[in-house]
């Protein structure tokens, strides 16, 4: 729905063109209606990363509980996922978790799923423990993707499973 950070965007938007629902809200809104008319249950985020202004994390944080508001409006059947430099994680983890936390309080508020995105290999930690945390609080409404590329993936996962058995899941 928007360009993308570090890539030029119209490369980016030729790589992801199949991927991206459109620029416009309504756009993201209307291949959903779309695909849960074929029974398809649809995941919707917004594009950006990478973010270091609190002014950005706020404008992706309304954004984000507008296009939550906006899925339950239209009766769509989707979750959400969320890319955490978006919210500023390298900036200040702290700062990042409360702007993810009030995103899935409007999600959980409706019943929504919250995913959280794997980004590059500097990001691994610190989104594992940003995903643990959350989950703490959330249990039922917040995941995590993994890299599956990543050298590390199968030791991250084997200690996820230790620490959702740890909880009862």
């Amino acid at each position: 729905m928007s360009g993308c950070c570090h890539i030029c965007p119209k490369i980016c938007l030729d790589i992801s063109k199949r991927y991206i629902a459109g620029k416009e809200l309504k756009d993201a809104i209307n291949v959903t209606i779309r695909l849960n008319a074929c029974h398809f249950k649809a995941t919707m985020d917004l594009l950006g990363e990478l973010k270091t202004q609190t002014e950005d994390v706020q404008f992706y944080k309304e954004e984000y509980l507008r296009l939550i508001d906006e899925s339950v409006k239209y009766g769509l059947d989707n979750s959400f996922s969320v890319k955490p430099t978006m919210f500023g994680l390298l900036l200040d983890k702290d700062f990042c978790y409360e702007a993810i936390r009030e995103i899935l309080v409007r999600a959980v508020s409706y019943n929504r799923f919250i995913r959280i995105d794997m980004e590059d290999s500097q990001c691994t930690d610190l989104e594992i423990d940003l995903y643990k945390k959350l989950l703490n609080e959330f249990p039922h409404h917040v995941g995590l993707v993994l890299q599956a590329y990543l050298k590390r993936t199968l030791r991250d996962l084997e200690d996820l499973l230790a620490f959702n058995r740890g909880r009862g899941f």
